[in-house]
């Protein structure tokens, strides 16, 4: 199952203020690979996969999985479900700390 993402951009807006976290993001993951994703803290990557798995929606942009759009515009994420099969994407979070 492959996963796309096209143009997607996310805004968290908070007591009036808006803050763009990310802007026009495309990619895409084949079901064949395995995928790392690095940054600094604060730069998105929990947002991103808060998106690709979800848990929420874009503000722009559309994610597809296996060629279905999962980011329905009437305010709610789509489900993984496909003829009656249940397709799932999980998403693994780890920090490593190390002392000095």
């Amino acid at each position: 199952m492959d996963i796309f993402v096209k143009d997607v951009s996310h805004t968290f807006s908070q007591a009036g203020l808006q803050s763009e976290v990310l802007q026009e993001l495309n990619c895409q993951f084949s079901d064949a690979e395995i995928t790392a994703l690095v940054g600094p803290s604060g730069s998105g990557k929990s947002t991103f996969l808060s998106l690709i798995g979800s848990l929420d929606r874009p503000t722009e942009g559309q994610i597809t999985y296996g060629g279905q759009d999962r980011t329905l515009r009437n305010g709610r994420t789509g489900n993984c479900q496909n003829s009656g099969r249940r397709k799932s994407v999980l998403f693994f979070s780890s920090f490593i700390c190390c002392r000095r």
